[in-house]
């Protein structure tokens, strides 16, 4: 049975191209279509819903200009040579101490999840017995409240799923949340409590100054680095840190200092002009310094960092392609070296279940650019949210 619903990603993204074609085509003269009834007849929206999709994505490819840098090294000499690039993922294992915190933390929120399963099956046998008796109208207006507070109850698991991948990464971000202190996502609900005694504030993990086993993966990587360079009598190759919590960053400098590394920070904070001036240091001093902390918002476009070739990646994030794309500011033409990226993943944790929704995602976008007809939902939804839990 086709699925005719607007609901689904790729329906959403031919409609928005069947609109937005005919002015591109008209525009470029392209006859036929460039009349708006033979658009319409042939390729418009009508079209698409009676399945003639792929006359759209023939057009669509032909007015999408996409070129990868191997094919723009191919065609154009000039341009330069793309070097390879090797990407590598790290394990981590949480230590005694931060399992028993995650473990905590990720029953409770496992709980949430089962209460809002439950609530959403009432829901749904209830709006069925309304519909039984003809009165579903009214069934929907007199429970308004009862779907404002599932709505509240859905946002408390997104912000769940938060502390979990930041509580895989450092556990002091979950302690800004226990103080009632400013956290990274802003939108979440902290209102509530979900780490009681004995997992409280007072708990040693918690401190700025504990070395968690990200932080202590990370040190070790890059004293790997220090000694390969020693041994060849040569510069430590630089190294870009990126990660999405700048409180993370802070504190992963000062353990930086205090092991002897040089580093520099860039992120949303500086300015523009105090940007480019960060990235000018960093990639014309083949010396210093050594480390680059850079926030993952603030690499993903604009920025020329071929200074250096290796890149870590401290946590997954929802969407590879941000990953990709700070990647891509040192996997670029100007680079001298192979690049290495290295991507720290916690075994047994959230992380993993990320780079699965990771996969379906990066699978989604290669199937649309390539005319297929494979489509699964592009966003976090219940079903998702469900694996993430061991719930399905």
């Amino acid at each position: 049975m086709r699925d005719t619903s607007f609901g689904t990603p790729r329906l959403m993204l031919l409609f928005l191209l069947a609109e937005l074609a005919p002015i591109i085509v008209g525009l470029l003269q392209l006859s036929p279509f460039d009349d708006v009834k033979v658009w319409k007849h042939w390729i418009g929206t009508k079209a698409v819903l009676k399945g003639s999709e792929e006359r759209l994505h023939t057009i669509g490819k032909a007015l999408i200009l996409r070129r990868t840098k191997e094919e723009v090294s191919s065609m154009s000499p000039d341009a330069g040579i793309i070097l390879p690039k090797y990407i590598e993922e790290i394990e981590v294992t949480l230590s005694e101490s931060e399992n028993q915190v995650y473990t905590y933390l990720f029953d409770y929120a496992k709980s949430v999840m089962r209460q809002f399963l439950k609530a959403q099956k009432d829901r749904q046998d209830e709006l069925q017995n309304a519909a039984n008796n003809y009165v579903a109208g009214a069934i929907r207006r007199g429970n308004k409240k009862n779907e404002t507070a599932k709505d509240a109850r859905f946002s408390q698991i997104l912000c769940l799923c938060v502390r979990l991948r930041q509580l895989a990464v450092l556990p002091f971000l979950i302690k800004t949340m226990l103080d009632d202190d400013d956290v990274d996502e802003s939108d979440c609900d902290t209102s509530y409590n979900p780490l009681d005694d004995p997992i409280n504030a007072k708990n040693p993990v918690f401190e700025p100054g504990f070395k968690s086993a990200k932080i202590r993966k990370v040190l070790e990587e890059l004293h790997k680095l220090k000694l390969v360079a020693e041994e060849k009598g040569q510069l430590m190759d630089k190294v870009i840190i990126v990660s999405q919590w700048t409180s993370f960053l802070d504190i992963l400098a000062q353990h930086l200092r205090k092991k002897g590394f040089s580093y520099d920070s860039l992120d949303g904070r500086l300015k523009v002009q105090e940007r480019t001036e960060v990235m000018n240091k960093f990639n014309g001093n083949p010396k210093r310094p050594q480390v680059l902390l850079l926030s993952i918002t603030a690499g993903g476009v604009g920025l020329n960092l071929t200074g250096a070739n290796h890149v870590y990646f401290i946590e997954p994030q929802w969407n590879l392609q941000i990953e990709r794309q700070a990647q891509d500011r040192v996997h670029r033409f100007g680079q001298t070296k192979p690049v290495y990226i290295k991507r720290f993943i916690c075994q047994s944790s959230f992380e993993q279940r990320v780079m699965e929704i990771q996969q379906v995602k990066k699978e989604l976008a290669n199937n649309l650019v390539n005319n297929s007809k494979k489509t699964r939902s592009a966003g976090l939804n219940v079903m998702d949210l469900k694996n993430l839990f061991d719930l399905a």
